[in-house]
């Protein structure tokens, strides 16, 4: 954990080496969902807020390296069952970063008009910690994602200062697991499906961009927990974020 998060401060220390560099703030509405045979039995919900560095690290001909690490933090409705079977209300505490980087071509249209596709590596990595109550023992989930995105953004250069631009993106699940060091087990839920949409303006060095962002993890194998004495597993589970970024380019 120390090793992950050392690397992302490193990674994020390096974007300070590119080309163009970006620093951002991205307040986003957080809904987590579970389910099992179908029925929901969790459901969160609140604010999560990302502070986070993205740059280019070098263009060659349209071709480009860019790297983009952001840190989050946030507390959120707890609403469903635990690991320990009780259902309560109470909040979720995230915290996580997550890293990526892709390689990239820009195809110009015209002098206004260009279209950019690549992909890439990333990892997202985020700790849910689930507050105890007067009816249950609280716990800390560790998420951990390795994904390929391939994305494909289109830009319209309105004039010198403004441009306008909309994007897409499918990630491909290389890894997921979700490690519980309370219970000593560790569940591998099984790839989804993961899009993120977004449509945004830059004007000057500002930088405002909209996105939805969906993530669907199936449901895992069952583990055993020496713990709980029983068999434990990761439901279905969906995340949404719906947010927007506002940066600023130096």
């Amino acid at each position: 954990m120390k090793k992950v998060l050392l690397t992302g401060v490193l990674a994020l220390a390096g974007l300070g080496t590119a080309n163009a560099v970006e620093v951002y703030l991205q307040p986003e509405y957080t809904t987590w969902k579970e389910y099992i045979g179908g029925t929901q039995v969790v459901k969160e919900s609140g604010m999560v807020y990302r502070l986070g560095l993205k740059g280019t690290v070098f263009n060659y001909k349209g071709i480009q390296l860019t790297g983009d690490g952001n840190f989050r933090l946030g507390s959120i409705n707890y609403d469903g069952h635990t690991w320990g079977g009780a259902p309560v209300k109470t909040d979720t505490v995230y915290i996580g970063m997550e890293l990526r980087t892709l390689l990239q071509k820009e195809i110009a249209i015209n002098n206004q008009f260009s279209i950019t596709g690549g992909t890439g590596i990333g990892y997202d990595l985020w700790n849910r910690k689930i507050k105890s109550t007067d009816n249950a023992i609280g716990y800390l989930e560790i998420w951990e994602q390795f994904y390929l995105p391939v994305r494909v953004e289109a830009k319209y250069k309105v004039n010198q200062d403004l441009s306008l631009k909309a994007g897409g993106e499918y990630r491909f699940n290389l890894k997921t697991t979700n490690k519980v060091d309370d219970f000593d087990v560790k569940v591998k839920p099984k790839s989804g499906t993961y899009f993120t949409i977004d449509a945004g303006v830059e004007y000057k060095r500002f930088d405002l961009t909209a996105f939805y962002r969906y993530d669907k993890w199936k449901q895992s194998d069952a583990e055993y927990s020496p713990v709980l004495n029983t068999n434990v597993l990761q439901p279905e589970s969906k995340r949404e974020l719906i947010g927007v970024s506002l940066g600023y380019k130096f």
